[in-house]
């Protein structure tokens, strides 16, 4: 359903199962999940890949490289000519750089989710064709297989033991403070050698999950910490609306940039055009003035810069001020011109500022949807609407099945 997400649909003793493998740079995990999503309307070719190849094969084996966050699933499929063959993939969990990637029996990279070529990186490459190799060694010890003395800090035991996370040194840190650093360590690795799980999810004091844990955390207290039946079902509740939320932020951020620079636009335009308007708000001036120099114009001499006359509007002298190079009569046109001129601009300005200000609430609408989008079709809605409008370029060819309108339009 993603370009870095992969879901597995099995079945074992007559029970389904859905495998979920990520490598978003934010929550990349493996794990069973109930979670659905929609699929979009064109498969990426890495999806048509596995399906070509692993739809009706059998999984063989779950393995871990050392204590590194690698996992490979081997599994058996056919090929054409219905001899078996061993594909394999791997799900490497590094934060932006995890990635899934798919090989054959020999290592050789049948495709992968994220392409990485020399210039991204250079310790490896990961493209079609080429061979898989290991990401580079930490210079780490794996805790199950090696133990060495150090201070019983947090940072210092996540940089010295190999797939030990901060959150996880943080746990052991508190427990050796209790006896002593080996003691702590032990207590805490025991309960994995000894598959000793109690899945948990810690909350905070608002409710959000915060963090998953194979089993009840002791430097947290009891009442933010829930448990789960499985781990899978931990890393659901931990993950799944966080993921939700990232890639919905993720896909709405190149949209909700073009609706702010819409709405910046438009209101930008706004002001000019209540700038327009205030030069407008004198256009009765200019109709008045040319009456009263047409009714005076006999107190009126060609080259006269001012003429003093009586307001029969305000009922009041008013002195006016005249163009000494042209006649009285002149004038008086001039400022009837100026009038008429300011009434159609008014006009017209009228006609802009309402089409502006139906834009700017067109936009800030969906500005407004767009906090309220859900799925990628909600997204869509939107994209449909801003082409009908102009706003972005029209794209909905692409699309094979016309959805059904959910959000409403302003107009």
């Amino acid at each position: 359903p993603e370009r870095d997400e992969v879901f597995i649909f099995a079945r074992n003793n007559g029970q389904n199962y859905k495998l979920l493998l990520s490598s978003s740079a934010g929550y990349a995990r493996l794990s069973l999940t109930e979670i659905s999503k929609q699929n979009p309307f064109t498969p990426s070719s890495f999806c048509m890949l596995l399906r070509k190849h692993l739809t009706g094969a059998k999984i063989i084996s779950f393995s871990q490289y050392g204590n590194e966050r690698i996992v490979e699933i081997k599994f058996d499929t056919l090929n054409d000519f219905n001899d078996h063959e061993e594909k394999k993939l791997i799900l490497e969990i590094m934060g932006k750089h995890s990635n899934i990637i798919f090989c054959d029996s020999s290592n050789k990279i049948l495709d992968a989710a994220r392409h990485v070529n020399s210039l991204m990186s250079s310790k490896r490459t990961v493209l079609p064709g080429g061979n898989y190799i290991l990401p580079p060694a930490q210079d780490k010890i794996n805790p199950f297989c090696d133990y060495k003395e150090i201070p019983p800090v947090a940072r210092a035991i996540a940089d010295t033991y190999l797939g030990v996370s901060i959150s996880a040194a943080e746990e052991i840190e508190f427990l050796s403070k209790q006896s002593s650093f080996f003691a702590g360590f032990n207590q805490y690795l025991d309960k994995y050698k000894n598959k000793n799980f109690s899945p948990v999810v810690l909350y905070s004091e608002q409710g959000e999950a915060l963090d998953f844990f194979a089993f009840e955390q002791k430097r947290f207290l009891p009442e933010f910490q829930k448990h789960f039946f499985t781990l899978s079902a931990a890393v659901d509740a931990c993950f799944a609306l966080k993921d939700k939320a990232l890639r919905l932020k993720e896909k709405t951020s190149a949209l909700k940039v073009v609706l702010e620079n819409a709405r910046a636009r438009c209101e930008r335009i706004k002001l000019k055009q209540l700038d327009k308007l205030l030069e407008c708000a004198d256009m009765e001036k200019f109709r008045i003035y040319g009456e009263l120099i047409t009714a005076n114009i006999y107190l009126i001499s060609r080259g006269d810069k001012t003429v003093k006359v009586y307001n029969y509007y305000t009922n009041e002298e008013e002195i006016i001020t005249l163009d000494n190079t042209i006649s009285p009569q002149a004038n008086a046109q001039k400022n009837f011109k100026k009038y008429n001129k300011l009434k159609t601009a008014k006009k017209l300005l009228d006609e802009q500022i309402a089409a502006n200000n139906n834009e700017l609430d067109f936009v800030m609408q969906q500005l407004e949807n767009l906090e309220k989008c859900e799925n990628e079709d909600d997204i869509l809605q939107i994209k449909l609407l801003l082409a009908e409008k102009g706003i972005i370029k029209n794209s909905s060819k692409k699309q094979k099945t016309p959805l059904k309108p959910i959000f409403r339009d302003s107009q």
